[in-house]
């Protein structure tokens, strides 16, 4: 592995300013993410809040393994729980989004997309009440003082950008497991490797400015992780609609056309899946030359 310093000094106060620069940026998108997710609860700005706040999390999980701040814990236990409240919403927009495609073919999917639009409404107004009682003044309050001891309490410190060579081979070597024991019959497996490689590349992501030749990294990372999400979405899909029919005496016939194209259309991602997770193996590579290998940091 081999780190660049060009912005910052290879030092502990290059590496201590790096993780304030990088914290500043994960907060303030977060923050301009949340204000859009105020004014509007639509499927884009739900995404973009729920990756600012995923990308945030990760940069706290990294820096709060070498800096021991009670203020990491209190950002991501509130930024965590807005996360979560936006997890059936961004579901629900997402099924929205395939099953109107699919009721061009399938004109019965009326009442069912109906369905979506208003789960979708109700989540907005649930959501709503929940974004409303935000307390946007606590978590500066929280972020202030976690800037104020990185500046401070931690000037001098022990820790170099060669420690973080250890945080990435562990991380890595647990993606790698799980890779080794996934099922691809088993959405809940294949959903476990997804976390553990999404991590992971937002890892990676923190690190950019600071690491050789990540883009090939993170377009691997990036690929896998999408024909993972489409097939967690597929089986979300499923599940929605299996509860639907119980629900509503749909015709069997016209029910099972939805059930073999969907579960046809997750077959086809999972066996690309199969050919991609092959491209994990020596990803991260310590000991090469980075001059002979794009992939390797």
């Amino acid at each position: 592995m081999k780190f660049k310093f060009l912005q910052y000094q290879n030092n502990s106060t290059g590496f201590r300013e790096f993780a304030i620069d990088k914290l500043d940026t994960a907060y303030n998108n977060y923050k301009i993410n949340l204000i859009k997710v105020k004014n509007e609860f639509s499927e884009e700005n739900v995404h973009d809040l729920r990756v600012a706040i995923r990308r945030f999390i990760s940069a706290i999980d990294l820096f709060s393994t070498f800096y021991d701040s009670y203020y990491f814990k209190l950002i991501k236990k509130n930024i965590k729980l807005q996360f979560d409240n936006l997890a059936m919403l961004r579901d629900t927009q997402v099924m929205l989004i395939t099953v109107i495609k699919m009721k061009l073919k399938h004109p019965f999917l009326f009442d069912f997309v109906q369905f979506l639009l208003d789960k979708e409404f109700q989540q907005i107004n649930l959501n709503t009440e929940f974004f409303l009682a935000v307390e946007a003044d606590e978590l500066d309050d929280y972020y202030y003082f976690l800037n104020r001891a990185l500046r401070i309490d931690y000037q001098p410190s022990n820790i170099y950008f060669e420690d973080v060579k250890n945080v990435i081979l562990d991380k890595y070597n647990g993606l790698l497991l799980q890779k080794d024991n996934v099922t691809f019959d088993d959405p809940k497996s294949i959903h476990k490797l997804r976390i553990k490689t999404k991590k992971f590349r937002y890892l990676i992501e923190t690190l950019t400015e600071v690491i050789n030749k990540p883009k090939k990294v993170l377009s691997v990372l990036s690929n896998i992780q999408t024909t993972m999400g489409n097939i967690q979405d597929a089986e979300v899909l499923l599940n929605e609609f299996t509860n639907f029919v119980k629900e509503n005496n749909y015709d069997v016939v016209l029910t099972t056309l939805i059930f073999d194209e969907i579960n046809y259309n997750k077959h086809k991602i999972v066996n690309s899946l199969i050919k991609e997770i092959k491209l994990l193996n020596d990803l991260i590579n310590f000991n090469s030359d980075d001059s002979d290998n794009e992939s390797n940091i």
